[in-house]
């Protein structure tokens, strides 16, 4: 796998968090991911600071993989994204 699909496939799941974050955002009654069970006391607010967490890690990993991109002229070679 090339760096730049990489880095796209990267921006995809970015893009997904932030359209999930914008859902909770808007109130969606009823979004609580980590309930489960009778009774159970949903972490609504735990969830959204993980997926913000995430989509901040997402930020910073694709910020810098283009800046190793761009350094490169573009020529990172396969290799580069072995063993991830």
């Amino acid at each position: 796998m090339s760096l730049q699909t990489t880095i796209d496939n990267l921006k995809t799941r970015r893009d997904n968090i932030a359209t999930e974050l914008a859902a909770i955002a808007v109130g969606v009654k009823g979004y609580y991911p980590t309930a489960s069970g009778p009774g159970a006391n949903p972490d609504h607010d735990g969830h959204t600071l993980r997926l913000w967490e995430e989509l901040n890690r997402y930020n910073a990993l694709i910020n810098q993989l283009e800046t190793d991109l761009a350094a490169d002229g573009g020529n990172l070679g396969d290799s580069y994204t072995q063993g991830w």
